[in-house]
């Protein structure tokens, strides 16, 4: 486990999304507690996309290359697991850390800041565990990190766009909100983007299975 953290987790992606955390939280305006979580996931699935993209990739680099190929099928599926679950673990920690530190905005309070921390960390779990497996998997397919981050962030684009407001919110995967959609309908496209996770994942692993 010690060298799955080590992959996973080198200095300069601890950095760049601590980074994440303080600038977001430093530049991004928010007037009240419930603009907190809605702020934060939108770009907190761009990063999951970044971050997560080279997960496979940089395990058949270099001489690890040739190790890793001599490896069972079974053996392959566990270290992408691994290495994913390490690094959303990760991006978590990152997203609810910088909900901490937008209250040095001094935002108006709520009357239910605990459902609202609640609220935002289930939706910051969605998108992580969506962006980050669309990740891997279009970098796998495309066998190139950047194109993959390229199609991604496309895709990224659209949905957080105008174009993207017109998705229905329960099947929206980028559709958390707090203070226009009393009803948490956006669970449901949360809900949606862990079942849309778990497809890319399994896609992901028979790409590694095929090619690797």
């Amino acid at each position: 486990m010690k060298q799955d953290i080590k992959v996973s987790l080198p200095l300069y992606k601890v950095v760049y999304s601590l980074l994440f955390a303080v600038l977001l939280a430093w530049v991004r305006g928010i007037n009240e507690a419930a603009e907190i979580g809605p702020a934060i996931d939108t770009n907190l699935a761009l990063l999951a996309m970044i971050f997560c993209a080279d997960t496979w990739q940089q395990e058949t680099a270099g001489r690890r290359g040739e190790v890793v190929r001599l490896l069972p099928r079974a053996a392959k599926t566990k270290m992408l697991t691994r290495r994913l679950a390490v690094e959303m673990i990760w991006l978590l920690g990152i997203g609810l850390a910088c909900y901490g530190l937008f209250f040095l905005q001094k935002p108006l309070p709520s009357e239910e800041m605990g459902k609202l921390f609640i609220c935002a960390a289930v939706a910051f779990a969605g998108s992580i565990l969506f962006w980050g497996c669309l990740s891997v998997f279009l970098s796998e397919a495309a066998d190139n990190i950047w194109l993959g981050i390229g199609c991604g962030l496309l895709l990224w684009i659209i949905i957080s766009s105008a174009i993207g407001r017109s998705i229905p919110v329960s099947i929206n995967v980028l559709g958390y909100r707090i203070i226009d959609d009393p009803g948490n309908s956006w669970i449901w496209g949360k809900v949606t983007a862990v079942v849309l996770a778990g497809v890319m994942f399994l896609g992901s692993r028979r790409l590694i299975a095929w090619r690797r």
